[in-house]
């Protein structure tokens, strides 16, 4: 990826409900998307993060929003907001990065025949399920545990 691309991640199964951030990293680059812990691990691998705003600008959103398109209505277009110069912090008020979700990526157990692992864990507690996953032979999907407390936090 070019070094002044923007990055947008959506992936929002409780769309509309978490904030929608744009951050500066601590290396420079931009990431856009919601907050429930899909950009943890882009600013974790970019120093961190420098700074960050919720997207709550009417000028760089489409208006009005609909309450289940926000990649479309919001993320997307403070995306190309930021690829066309807008700073910052003209897209919304800042956030204090303490408060963004995290992500907790657990380490699956392996034995012969079968893996079983869960998905990541966020703090956003809608996105927090764990999962028993077969080995990859058995063409089952992941079925959810009996327990919906993730392992590794959360």
């Amino acid at each position: 990826m070019r070094d002044d691309a923007i990055a947008l991640a959506v992936v929002d199964p409780s769309v509309g409900r978490d904030r929608d951030l744009a951050v500066r990293t601590g290396n420079g680059r931009l990431l856009v998307g919601p907050d429930n812990g899909i950009l943890d691990p882009a600013w974790q691998a970019m120093n961190g993060v420098a700074q960050v705003v919720s997207i709550t600008s009417e000028q760089d959103t489409l208006q009005p929003i609909a309450p289940s398109f926000h990649a479309r209505d919001v993320l997307a277009p403070a995306a190309a907001h930021l690829a066309a110069g807008v700073p910052l912090e003209d897209l919304g008020e800042p956030v204090d990065p303490d408060t963004l979700a995290r992500l907790s990526m657990p380490e699956p157990n392996i034995e012969r025949g079968r893996i079983e692992c869960e998905r990541p864990a966020s703090t956003d507690p809608s996105m927090s399920r764990s999962r028993r996953c077969p080995a990859p032979s058995s063409h089952r999907g992941c079925q959810p545990t009996p327990t919906s407390t993730p392992r590794g936090g959360g």
